[in-house]
């Protein structure tokens, strides 16, 4: 059956852990289908292809990170954009 995504929450949010824990979900087999409210079930970042329920492009994706993780300025990225590196791919150097 499905996952009961607010116990999931709940569980990553209880003081008692000894670490911060982010709720990540991959909602590509439901988005569009089933109803996904972040409001209601608090989750930290869901992500999911929009072409299957969502009738979008193939390859296009869609990402929601919550306020809280965006807004903290602790958190760093792992990659930074390196689009302005694509066109040295090929470069002779």
């Amino acid at each position: 059956g499905p996952v009961d995504l607010g116990a999931v929450s709940e569980a990553c949010r209880k003081p008692s852990r000894p670490m911060r824990t982010a709720l990540v979900v991959d909602a590509t087999q439901s988005l569009g289908a089933v109803p996904v409210d972040v409001q209601r079930t608090p989750v930290d970042f869901l992500a999911a292809s929009v072409h299957k329920f969502l009738f979008g492009a193939y390859g296009l994706s869609c990402l929601y990170v919550a306020r809280r993780w965006w807004e903290d300025g602790g958190v760093e990225p792992l990659v930074e954009d390196e689009h302005f590196r694509a066109h040295m791919a090929n470069a002779d150097d």
